[in-house]
């Protein structure tokens, strides 16, 4: 028998060497029973550090009803459903539930009310009590419940009394720093006409009033403990009696400025200052110092930037009569068009320097970049003072700016169908692109931007595009459609290889997982567009429409299959070789960039160049006196109802997004590897296979371009040459693929050009109330996804389907059961690479919607095939594209340690009716196997496979066993030498080679030992039997 260990305020777990009635750990923790509620700044319980184990609770058994949340000690108590058992010996499994509250729904998470999850929990009734086999939580704040008692409050004890007592003051609230001030002879002055020094203060609400109370203040500068200058002692004060305010001298934030200052609080009572005191409690933050701003700006919507400024965020003393500090702002004085030039900010306060006499601050002023034909401008930039009396530089007014913005005309440049690419200038036939590879589509001259593709052989017709990736500055995004096999099924992928987004560069993905819009800081911006090629029933590729506009700023600095953009159409094709090339393959195979050299191999380097975290640019409109600010240099019409940064994975996902995670199957793209080639056309003949000729597919393609939903709006517009590309390049793939199946792209192709030529017009637009453009509804907000796939009527941007067809953009039959083509990584998962809690299957008919669901069932894992047992689970699922749905599944068997083998059988579900077949999905420890989709494993060479775990030649056990492969690959092998060998080494690596001297990778010996030398360079051994070195097992010895 043993007495239960308790002790307050922390888990105690204490080992018992027996079964499982007698071999279990204890956990004795009186605040996990039902009846207590943690209050505001308690530190919640959590087990998701909890090793896997059977287990006794000291103060009761688990709760078989629902417990609230914020009860046993945490946010999410954890409670049994079903009945403990009864009969002394037996066991039970019952289902532990996770409950999240009343204000989550369920459904989200495949459970149900008070049980939103769940994992399987072993009872077992030792007599007496219960033991419980647990795992760890699933996240924090989530613990297990025990025992209904009533027990003290955190920071209370009840020892040796019958009533709880505080062991220190609680306080209720977190501390508070106010904004500085500077103390002008006791007194506290916030104006910048102060004399005296700076202080931070720091406040406690705690009430006054109570005695024998304390307070411990100390400081902290971005999460470090502020020290006195010279010493490692932290700058502090105790504060007692009624005393609830602490503050800073500001010769302690000497060369801390530009950080996050926060105080923090421990209380205690005044007469035991060396007895218990509270858990630190952290205040608000204070981020003190001076922010600058330093973007590339300018007056010219292709110029160069102008500068004027500075802000502090504490008060800057005035210990002189005649300098002072002010806060300024800068207003538009004057301007037809408050939003036709930027500054970094509206607001300044400004610094003053006793030595100069001058303020110092810098205001960037950029014109622009509107995407629209509103001429040339002239601006009056004005700056004012706050008001601060008793100062002599009350009223003070810096010199008003007049500023003349010159305005440009942009570009736009579309690679539609296989691909057929309507360059910059517009005004040459468009480019055939036959060749396979990876090409450089469009690149500035003068700044970090380009757009690289990848063109591959689209099954039996001409190549087309398959990827794209495009670069502005530190923003990297690539979208990937590319087989790695052939008439492999491929889902578009959308990754961001150079890290998270800068903040000004905004992703925003249409809800059909087809189409995505990404606006860059400069004003470019990328429309890409993805579909599905299906001929005969067995060819199925997918390819990529491109869609580029590009900002002024690369006026005659352009280059790429787009085109110069220089205003001369007549140089169009000039090679990357510097020569003109009237031959379109001559000219695109000059683009054709080496393998291992695109951005696809090889990411560009992020440079702090190209940072621009800081940017701001904000129109400061004096008529309405609003400040508007963004992280974009331009004023992109679409990109005005858009601009949100991709939000990271939480749930589920659109296309688009960060996944959030690294649990994912990364494929290898085996086709950018191949040698470029090209592609020629044979010569087509006048009558198709199935009987079309040049005729008809002229019709055709007239016909579905003039229904185009913008073509009416447009017909006026448009040059009649550039809709007669348009129809001549869909002519000519209706004549190859003897099909209509790329004539929604060059819809799609007219509606975009009929958008850009609207909003161009500056007269297209209305003002809003704050003074700001308005596009035109028809072509932006009524626009449809992807012509509703011409199966379905467009209304006010909504796609009203044909019977029979559903989705946003009509794509998908009713009653269709989706079709699963594969799992990424070929449904194979290794943990030594990942989680493989996330499984992305690829299939078609997928819509986005609640309907959207995974389910999975378990198989036993036997020999070579799968035995399938248990029932069926739904989990959660994300829409990654129309191609592709990822699904989460609970820690395997093998994440755990419990096996080496586990397999779960695929679904997915549209409609949350009909469920699509099954397909493997196999997670195993690859440190020492290879396995198949069929669940067949083979044990690797020099590993074993000992108690379910896979173990590395010489890894010990603690217990004079280790894995030797050679003797036996399934069982601890044991020798004399184990001993010997872990007595003399310290480490298996890290220490000078004495065979070699330059290396530093052999064992570091201790008790006087000697190393082996070449022959087993990692362990040491008694100096006197170095001639056996050969002899001895490779040992890891790692202390």
């Amino acid at each position: 028998m043993f007495s239960p260990i308790i002790k307050h305020l922390f888990n105690v777990v204490v080992t018992v060497v027996a079964d499982e009635c007698t071999s279990y750990s204890i956990i004795s923790e009186n605040h996990r029973s039902t009846l207590f509620e943690p209050e505001g700044n308690d530190k919640l319980l959590c087990d998701r550090a909890l090793p896997s184990n059977w287990y006794r609770f000291t103060n009761g058994e688990m709760p078989t009803s629902c417990v609230p949340t914020f009860h046993c000690g945490t946010q999410v108590p954890v409670w049994l459903n079903g009945q403990l058992p009864k009969v002394q010996g037996s066991k039970v499994t019952l289902q532990a539930c996770y409950n999240y509250g009343k204000g989550v729904d369920p459904g989200t998470y495949g459970g149900s009310t008070c049980c939103h999850i769940s994992q399987q929990v072993q009872v077992k009734n030792c007599g007496h009590f219960n033991v419980y086999h647990l795992a760890r939580t699933m996240a924090c704040p989530m613990a297990y419940c025990a025992g209904d008692s009533r027990v003290c409050p955190i920071g209370q004890s009840n020892i040796a009394s019958h009533n709880c007592t505080e062991l220190y003051p609680k306080m209720t609230h977190s501390p508070v720093i106010g904004d500085p001030y500077v103390d002008s002879g006791g007194t506290k002055c916030y104006t910048c006409g102060c004399t005296g020094n700076v202080k931070f203060p720091c406040h406690i609400p705690y009430p006054k009033g109570v005695p024998n109370v304390a307070f411990e203040v100390t400081w902290t500068v971005n999460g470090v403990p502020l020290t006195y200058p010279g010493t490692h002692h932290p700058v502090g004060q105790n504060l007692t009696g009624d005393e609830r305010d602490a503050t800073l001298e500001e010769i302690y934030m000497r060369g801390h400025l530009d950080t996050e200052l926060r105080c923090e609080v421990r209380s205690y009572y005044a007469n035991n200052y060396n007895g218990p005191k509270s858990d630190t409690l952290k205040s608000n933050s204070f981020w003190a110092g001076i922010r600058k701003h330093n973007n590339s700006i300018t007056v010219d919507e292709k110029g160069d930037e102008q500068e004027i400024t500075l802000e502090s965020t504490v008060p800057i003393p005035c210990n002189s009569a005649v300098i002072r500090s002010c806060l300024f702002e800068v207003e538009m004085g004057f301007s037809s068009d408050p939003y036709d030039i930027s500054t970094s900010t509206c607001e300044y306060e400004l610094k003053c320097d006793n030595t100069t006499h001058k303020y110092s601050t810098t205001v960037k002023v950029v014109a622009t970049r509107d995407f629209v034909k509103d001429g040339d401008q002239q601006h009056v930039l004005a700056f004012r003072p706050l008001f601060r009396p008793n100062s002599m530089w009350d009223g003070y007014n810096i010199s008003s700016i007049q500023i003349r913005s010159k305005d440009r005309s942009h570009a736009t440049c579309s690679a539609v169908s296989d691909p057929h690419v309507i360059q910059v200038e517009h005004n040459k036939k468009p480019v055939n692109i036959f060749n396979v590879g990876n090409l450089v589509l469009y690149k500035s001259k003068v700044r970090p931007f380009e757009v690289q593709i990848t063109n591959w052989p689209c099954g039996s017709y001409s190549p087309c595009i398959c990827a794209v990736a495009a670069r502005e500055g530190n923003d990297y995004i690539q979208i990937d459609m590319c087989a790695k096999t052939r008439n492999q099924l491929s889902a578009p992928e959308v990754t961001y290889p150079s890290g998270p987004l800068t903040g000004g560069t905004t992703v925003d993905p249409e809800k059909n997982g087809k189409t995505l819009h990404i606006h860059f800081p400069s004003g470019a911006s990328l429309m890409v567009s993805a579909a599905l090629l299906t001929r005969n029933g067995k060819e199925k590729d997918g390819y990529l429409n491109v869609y580029l506009k590009v900002p002024t700023d690369d006026i005659g600095n352009s280059e790429g299959i787009c085109g110069t953009y220089d205003g001369n159409p007549n140089n169009d094709r000039l090679g990357s070789d510097g020569l003109q090339h009237p031959s379109a393959i001559d000219f695109a195979n000059s683009w054709l960039i080496p393998p291992k050299y695109s951005f696809f191999e090889n990411p560009p380097l992020q440079s702090t160049a190209y940072n621009h975290n800081d940017a701001n640019y904000c129109q400061c409109d004096n008529a309405t006196s609003q400040a508007i600010c963004t992280k974009s240099k331009a004023s992109n019409p679409l990109a005005q109802n858009t601009g949100k940064k991709p939000r990271r994975h939480i749930g589920t996902f659109r296309w688009g997004q960060p996944r959030g995670h690294q649990d994912y199957a990364k494929e290898t793209g085996i086709r950018r590897y191949a040698k470029p080639e090209i592609h020629r056309r044979k010569q087509r003949a006048a009558v198709t296979r199935s009987g079309m000729t040049e005729e008809m597919a002229r019709k055709t393609c007239t016909d579905d371009i003039r229904q185009a939903t913008l073509f009416t709006r447009c017909q006026s517009l448009l040059p009649s040459v550039m809709v007669e590309k348009y129809i001549g390049a869909c002519v000519e793939d209706m004549m190859i693929a003897d099909s209509d199946i790329f004539n929604i792209g060059y819809m799609n192709a007219i509606d975009f050009e009929c958008q850009d030529t609207v909003l161009r017009d500056v007269h297209n637009y209305a003002i809003g109330p704050d003074r700001k453009r308005i596009p035109p509804a028809d072509v932006t907000t009524h626009l449809c996804p992807n012509q509703c796939n011409r199966r379905g009527l467009c209304q006010q941007g909504v796609c009203k389907c044909q019977t029979g067809y559903i989705g946003d953009d009509c794509s998908v039959q009713s009653g269709v059961t989706p079709v699963v083509s594969r799992i990424r990584g070929g449904g194979l998962c290794d943990v030594r690479d990942r989680k493989c809690m996330k499984v992305q299957v690829i299939a078609e008919h997928l819509i986005a919607g609640p309907n959207l669901k995974c389910r999975y069932k378990k198989a036993e894992v036997g020999g070579s095939r799968l035995s399938p047992y248990g029932s069926y689970f739904d989990v959660p699922a994300s829409f990654t594209s129309f191609l592709e749905v990822e699904c989460s599944l609970p820690e395997s068997a093998v994440l755990i340690k419990d096996s080496t083998r586990d397999a779960f059988l695929m679904s997915v579900t549209a409609d949350g009716i009909l469920y699509s077949a099954e397909h493997t999905f196999l997670v195993y420890d690859g440190l020492c196997q290879n396995c198949n989709i069929s669940g067949h494993c083979t044990l690797k060479a020099n590993t074993c496979l000992i108690d379910r775990e896979c173990r590395r030649e010489g890894e010990q056990n603690g217990d004079g066993g280790y894995c030797d492969p050679h003797a036996d690959p399934y069982g601890w092998s044991r020798s004399s030498a184990a001993t010997e060998i872990n007595h003399y080494t310290a480490s298996g690596s890290g220490c000078q080679c004495g065979y070699d001297q330059v290396k530093f990778d052999c064992a570091c010996c201790t008790n006087n030992g000697c190393q082996c030398g070449y022959t087993n360079p990692h362990i040491c051994i008694n100096c006197d039997h170095m001639t056996s070195c050969s002899t001895y097992p490779e040992i890891i010895v790692a202390r």
